[in-house]
């Protein structure tokens, strides 16, 4: 697995350095448990914009939403999708600002990961192909969902 670290001129170092890290950790677990992918994982981080994302381009990590997260969820809260923040294991993080950003970068990692296995499994236009897209491979289907509780369990869950 190739690593990219590219930060935007508005980033910290510091927090960049720490979400580059975090990510190539979570990436290597990944890696091992689910097999090796030719996809770069291209970390980027900005001080601030309008949301996190994951995907075959690798992950975007926004200082701000750490904390802009609170507003719509209680206090020390990494609110979760509708759909799963009730989850055991992959729902939505209570804690300190360590484990959320952990989280939120774990969520983003597990997006790209589940994008890099398909481009493995079926090359590298295989979004073109609806069906690979659909039920257990959606964005937040089953597969996504075993990868991030993979990293949930193993990195975040014990903390909180």
């Amino acid at each position: 697995m190739n690593f990219v670290s590219k930060p935007y001129r508005d980033s910290r170092m510091g927090f960049h350095n720490a979400v580059g890290k975090v990510a190539s950790i979570y990436a290597d677990h990944l890696v091992k448990a689910y097999g090796d992918v030719n996809t770069p994982l291209v970390v980027k981080t900005k001080a601030k914009g309008r949301t996190c994302w994951g995907g075959s381009n690798g992950i975007f990590i926004l200082e701000d939403y750490i904390d802009r997260n609170e507003k719509w969820s209680a206090p020390n809260t990494y609110q979760e999708y509708k759909s799963f923040e009730d989850d055991p294991v992959i729902g939505s993080v209570v804690g300190k600002r360590s484990l959320r950003l952990g989280a939120i970068v774990a969520h983003e990692v597990a997006h790209w990961y589940h994008h890099a296995r398909r481009e493995a499994d079926h090359g590298e236009v295989w979004w073109r192909d609806r069906s690979l897209r659909q039920g257990k491979h959606r964005p937040h289907g089953d597969v996504w969902r075993e990868m991030y509780a993979e990293l949930r369990v193993n990195f975040i869950n014990p903390f909180l």
